[in-house]
């Protein structure tokens, strides 16, 4: 079942490649694909500038995949810790493909030891946010 699950990932993910680099350049919303095209290929300095820009961190593309559904699938390690770093993140978002939320793409997706560290990351993040609900001076992340 798995090995089902993640081969239709995988070939989703490789479409979604595919038609961003075919179509996206033509889109209205090409802001949103180039940060989405950075984050799969890794590319900090591009996503960096897409965070300090005030690009919406949360727009997924046509199934709600966000950039931190689509840095977890690429193992982007890097661009995990910038977008989670930002704190300008749904963390609790679900994609409409497999309806998860990040926490469980990032199990899913953990294949090694890069994989276990992401899972890490995320991890630490939801703790840290949900210790502050109730708290006076909750940070900035959006749950």
């Amino acid at each position: 079942m798995l090995d089902v699950l993640f081969t239709k990932s995988v070939l989703f993910v490789l479409g979604l490649w595919v038609g961003v680099l075919l179509f996206g350049w033509q889109s209205p919303e090409k802001e949103k694909y180039d940060l989405l095209r950075a984050v799969a290929a890794g590319d900090t300095s591009k996503v960096r500038r897409h965070i300090e820009k005030g690009t919406d961190l949360n727009k997924g593309e046509y199934v709600e995949q966000t950039p931190l559904h689509i840095a977890i699938a690429f193992q982007q390690e890097e661009v995990v810790k910038l977008l989670l770093e930002s704190k300008r993140v749904n963390i609790t978002h679900q994609n409409n493909f497999f309806g998860e939320s990040t926490v469980n793409r990032a199990l899913r997706a953990k294949k090694d030891t890069k994989g276990d560290r992401i899972v890490q990351l995320i991890k630490k993040t939801v703790a840290e946010a949900e210790m502050y609900v109730n708290a006076s001076d909750p940070p900035e992340y959006d749950v």
